[in-house]
């Protein structure tokens, strides 16, 4: 979780990094390493539904909103950065292998998600703790 949070910290694109969790021993954890967190209602059934509850909770207008799953150690900032742009620039990416080439390596492992939320979009990338960013 550290290392995806130091790596999605380095994304020139992302401008608020929160990690959300219903588990006091993650929050201590992200803390000790200077990450900002959430805590979160342990109803929910999906990572996607923690993330509306920080979504909500906190306000404002958010033009993109990802869902980085804590064990997606392979995510790369410029990766994050590219995904991020493609959303600002009007074309969220319509399939995997579009989603695959802004991100890099396709995931190695299809248990995990990455969700890219906008008003009119939310698409699912692959399913996880999660690291919501705002921007």
């Amino acid at each position: 979780m550290e290392e995806v949070w130091r790596r999605s910290s380095a994304a020139a694109r992302l401008q608020r990094l929160i990690i959300a969790t219903d588990d006091g021993r993650i929050a201590d954890t992200a803390r000790s390493f200077g990450a900002e967190v959430s805590m979160t209602s342990s109803a929910h059934r999906s990572g996607t539904d923690r993330v509306a509850e920080v979504v909500e909770r906190i306000g404002g207008r958010w033009d993109v909103v990802l869902n980085i799953q804590g064990d997606e150690a392979l995510l790369t900032p410029s990766s994050l950065d590219r995904l991020v742009a493609a959303f600002e620039g009007g074309r969220p990416p319509a399939s995997r292998e579009e989603r695959e080439r802004l991100l890099g390596d396709p995931p190695r492992e299809l248990s995990r998600t990455l969700a890219a939320l906008d008003d009119d979009y939310a698409d699912e990338l692959a399913a996880g703790s999660d690291l919501v960013y705002y921007r």
